[in-house]
């Protein structure tokens, strides 16, 4: 079998990067040849509005890209294509084409589909206001791609595009959810039920666990307001003797003054043995994201090191953590109730440990690279024959 990944890289690599690369090593692994076209312009922030535009434009259609599709399709003798992030370089017209002739499988690594946001987080909060509405309007009146009009027009042309020419209906053979809760937003909006699978991101290899631990907790990920790095600092005014080591962006202090320095230890961004390293030796993960998420690869890192972690009582997170057995719930976007959870966390080792090794169980009953790619190549399989039967 030959699979054509398609993605577009974005300006901050994040965990749709990390995805995408443990899928193809995963893949190769396992004898399925993989190609990837990955598209990338770390310029497009800066051009002028009818370059914006006119990349808007071809997003819709584009001749050249429909040519190069096909081409490969035809001399790579592809079986599958892959999509990951289409926008903006991944044009409507390439995966029409594209699916005349083979599959196209995608992964809803967000809600870019439906949210021109792409994940439902506005003014420090969840939002959920463009959803159910056929035309994303309100996402013009607050200008929510990247805080611009001119982008948000543009990824809206897309959708709106899309939408028109019933890609996301008829040309995408097998849409990939990551878990059961973003697969119930897509259903809500109207996405068929039946071309909707479940297969969760992995961790591959095991990075290995221990139940070791020193006198710390950690965080890791982006440092933005979606992620909750300031319910977590704010928590910080309601426990004293606990050691958070913070794993993100360099000189994060300097935004956010209320970080207290004697409880926070912020670390930079950290190489990815090194991540795994900070891990396995925690006491337990705080990940208080307030944003609706597929699913975080960050928890089910911390679960392959056998670490438990503590979430918002939200969304996917609050359906991969089990409360009171792979780790603690906490009221979304409350900083004391935070702060209460890390304290009975902290004062409790042993139950957290015991956590941490139904973590682990949990990683390696759903997580790892075996179990996924077995789910992936059934996927695979299934889309094949849907393509046959719709030809």
């Amino acid at each position: 079998m030959k699979v054509l990944q398609l993605h577009t890289r974005y300006l901050v690599p994040g965990g749709e990067e990390t995805a995408l690369a443990n899928e193809a090593s995963l893949l190769t692994d396992h004898g399925i040849n993989v190609l990837q076209s990955v598209y990338h312009d770390p310029l497009v922030d800066t051009y002028r509005l009818w370059k914006k535009a006119q990349i808007a434009f071809s997003s819709l259609w584009s001749p050249s890209f429909n040519k190069s599709i096909l081409k490969t399709i035809r001399e790579e003798n592809v079986d599958i294509v892959h999509v990951h992030n289409f926008f903006p370089f991944v044009p409507v017209s390439g995966l029409r084409e594209a699916s005349r002739y083979v599959p196209v499988v995608m992964t809803l690594h967000n809600y870019r589909l439906i949210c021109p946001q792409v994940i439902m987080f506005r003014d420090g909060k969840p939002c959920t206001e463009c959803l159910g509405r056929a035309i994303k309007y309100p996402a013009l009146k607050h200008a929510c791609y990247r805080n611009s009009l001119s982008a948000t027009i543009g990824h809206m042309l897309t959708l709106q595009g899309h939408a028109f020419l019933k890609t996301w209906s008829e040309r995408i053979t097998i849409f990939i959810a990551l878990s059961e809760y973003q697969k119930s937003i897509y259903i809500t909006e109207g996405f068929d039920e039946e071309r909707i699978v479940i297969k969760p991101n992995f961790v591959a290899p095991d990075p290995g666990c221990s139940y070791e631990k020193n006198d710390f907790a950690c965080f890791v990920g982006r440092l933005s307001p979606e992620k909750g790095i300031d319910v977590l600092f704010s928590a910080g005014k309601h426990f004293s003797n606990i050691h958070i080591y913070v794993a993100g962006e360099e000189a994060f202090e300097m935004q956010h003054p209320g970080c207290d320095g004697e409880k926070y230890h912020l670390l930079g961004k950290l190489p990815r043995e090194d991540v795994f390293s900070l891990l396995q030796k925690a006491r337990f993960l705080v990940y208080p994201s307030l944003a609706h998420e597929g699913l975080s690869m960050t928890i089910i890192e911390a679960f392959a090191c056998g670490t438990p972690v503590i979430v918002s009582s939200h969304g996917s997170s609050a359906e991969i953590v089990d409360d009171g057995r792979t780790g603690l719930h906490f009221r979304p976007g409350d900083a004391r109730d935070l702060a209460d959870k890390i304290k009975w966390a902290w004062d409790h080792p042993e139950v957290m440990i015991a956590m941490g090794k139904e973590a682990r169980k949990e990683y390696e009953l759903k997580y790892t690279g075996e179990k996924n790619v077995k789910l992936l190549l059934d996927i695979y399989d299934l889309a094949l024959r849907k393509h046959r039967a719709e030809q």
